[in-house]
């Protein structure tokens, strides 16, 4: 199963609907959400993570909308406009402050790091390659590991 995961309109339903040609089944979740199923074929992803603008992180279990934890706050207080993104079993949440915070995919709350950038972000991080993209307010970032 997999997921589209972002903020209120921020275009997932136009997504979705682009990608199951209307053959997606909806639902309302028990708080509150809207939750559209379809199959693919990638079975990776097992748990959900909702993030409020508040910085409140909820992690639900993909197969049955069990919430596994909710409202988790992070380290630092802050505003969060930007979609997070996940790969390599990570999460990678970026606040308006420009701390991106790397949280474990899973069951468990776990915050693995954190990376200040010191200036503000308002875009979703972009993942292209082997590098993470990120627009600042005043500069665009490119991070990868060093070979």
């Amino acid at each position: 199963m997999d997921a589209i995961v972002g903020l209120a309109a921020a275009g997932k339903t136009a997504v979705f609907r682009a990608l199951t040609s209307g053959h997606g089944s909806s639902a309302s979740g028990s708080r509150g959400e809207h939750v559209g199923v379809v199959k693919l074929p990638d079975e990776r992803l097992e748990k959900l993570a909702s993030l409020t603008g508040a910085g409140l992180l909820t992690c639900l279990d993909a197969h049955t909308g069990e919430a596994k934890y909710e409202a988790r706050r992070f380290p630092t207080p802050g505003q969060f406009v930007a979609s997070p993104v996940a790969f390599d079993g990570k999460v990678l949440i970026t606040s308006q402050d420009g701390d991106t915070y790397v949280v474990k995919a899973g069951p468990v709350h776990e915050i693995i790091g954190t990376n200040p950038l010191g200036e503000q972000v308002f875009a979703s991080l972009a993942l292209v390659g082997d590098s993470i993209y990120i627009r600042a307010e005043k500069h665009l970032y490119r991070i990868r590991a060093s070979s």
